[in-house]
């Protein structure tokens, strides 16, 4: 599944968020589960238990029809019941995220994610979360974390199921035994990839998303989540805290992700169509935080919204 990177991505959010984001030279990876996000896995994890269940029935199929099936024995009912439920809340995994979108001005993105409007959207180059997934990656092959393009359409979901990981094999020949440690791969890389996964009523929105994902097994060990440290060989421009902050009458956690230089990671920055704040006061705020070296420096470009939203 090929797929396009946009030079530019966007961050809608509060002014509150993005003072943080500017004066901390971090992100945060918010805990998917603490927000409204959480449907989203909840509708990857139906149509996993879905196509499981497909592939199984037409696997029994199979078996009937090539006078085989008196080889299924009860384990293999018992062990794809098991398999249902590990895409049943509370899911055996937790996921921090943080959200982009490929558009810079959108209407709806301001009124959801920007304090209705209020706030900025700001232009990350997105060759830094190339670079995040890439390194972290070099230096540890098993790191969980991932930056990826939304996934939408059936289609997208039928080719995750059938061609990636698989499902479109499974025939007659297979013994009931390898069909189920198939499926049962399936059904945990469709736990590990569920962030990048949404219905289809949320196309518009044209998202791509910093993922981090780790089993409740190894948190329960004492391990906590994060970025793996400096390597010696390889000059990594990134590091990682985790830390927690009261939200709804709830403790929230978050993967904060820090960067050597905050400026080298922007592009542009938008405000909001309901912001008071003005050009020059941006302007100012960034040479004061050491983003920008003076009012004629335009490496970020700062832009005011063009949507009529009041």
């Amino acid at each position: 599944m090929g797929k396009r990177i946009p030079s530019v991505l966007y961050h809608y959010c509060s002014l509150q968020t993005f003072q943080s984001i500017i004066e901390n030279r971090s992100i945060w990876l918010s805990d998917i589960s603490k927000s409204n996000d959480a449907q989203e896995l909840n509708w990857m994890h139906n149509q996993c238990t879905f196509h499981i269940l497909k592939a199984s029935v037409e696997y029994l199929r199979k078996m009937e029809e090539a006078g085989r099936l008196d080889l299924v024995r009860s384990n293999y009912y018992e062990n794809i019941e098991k398999l249902q439920n590990y895409v049943k809340p509370p899911i055996m995994s937790k996921t921090w995220t943080f959200c982009l979108t490929e558009k810079k001005d959108d209407l709806g993105q301001w009124r959801g994610y920007a304090d209705d409007g209020s706030g900025v959207a700001i232009g990350f180059k997105s060759g830094t979360f190339e670079a995040i997934d890439a390194i972290c990656h070099f230096i540890n092959q098993d790191q969980d974390i991932y930056f990826r393009k939304i996934k939408y359409s059936k289609k997208d979901i039928e080719y995750f199921f059938y061609e990636h990981l698989g499902l479109k094999n499974v025939s007659a020949d297979y013994a009931p035994d390898e069909v189920i440690e198939l499926l049962e791969k399936a059904t945990f890389s469709a736990i590990w990839n569920a962030p990048f996964f949404k219905n289809s009523a949320f196309k518009e929105e044209k998202e791509w998303r910093l993922a981090f994902t780790t089993s409740f097994s190894t948190l329960f060990d004492g391990n906590i989540p994060g970025l793996t440290e400096k390597n010696e060989k390889l000059d990594n421009p990134f590091h990682s805290r985790y830390g927690y902050i009261v939200k709804n009458q709830d403790l929230v956690s978050h993967i904060e992700i820090g960067f050597d230089s905050m400026a080298k990671c922007l592009s542009s920055i938008t405000i909001g169509p309901k912001s008071k704040l003005t050009v020059v006061d941006l302007k100012l705020y960034l040479i004061s935080q050491g983003i920008l070296k003076n009012f004629s420096d335009n490496s970020i470009k700062i832009y005011t919204s063009g949507n009529p939203y009041r």
